[in-house]
């Protein structure tokens, strides 16, 4: 449902892909706020190339989150516009992107 850009290649990396437009905020973001912390992640489906969806949540107790809508309302990850389209875009999703255009994060 949310697409976050891709950062810098690491060094010495075989890849010379250039970073899109806050890819290495949205990496160094997960760093701060995923690395060593209490994840939970619910496996949806496998897409035909072979990546995993689901959903993650950062936390336990009153601190759990759902980490895309942190990383949308950071605007540093963008909903999906054919979900939007089609309805299939959770309603706290489209918000959090909403509320992140207007205060012109990201």
């Amino acid at each position: 449902s949310i697409r976050c850009p891709h950062p810098s290649p690491s060094p010495g990396g075989k890849v010379n892909k250039a970073a899109e437009p806050f890819g290495d905020e949205s990496k160094r973001h997960a760093r701060l706020h995923v690395l060593q912390r209490y994840v939970e992640i619910v496996c949806n489906g496998v897409t035909n190339s072979g990546i995993i969806t689901g959903d993650m949540m950062v936390g336990q107790g009153g601190q759990r989150r759902d980490y895309a809508i942190e990383l949308v309302g950071a605007g540093l990850a963008t909903v999906d516009q054919r979900k939007i389209d089609y309805g299939e875009a959770p309603r706290s999703l489209v918000d959090a992107q909403s509320a992140a255009q207007e205060s012109k994060v990201g």
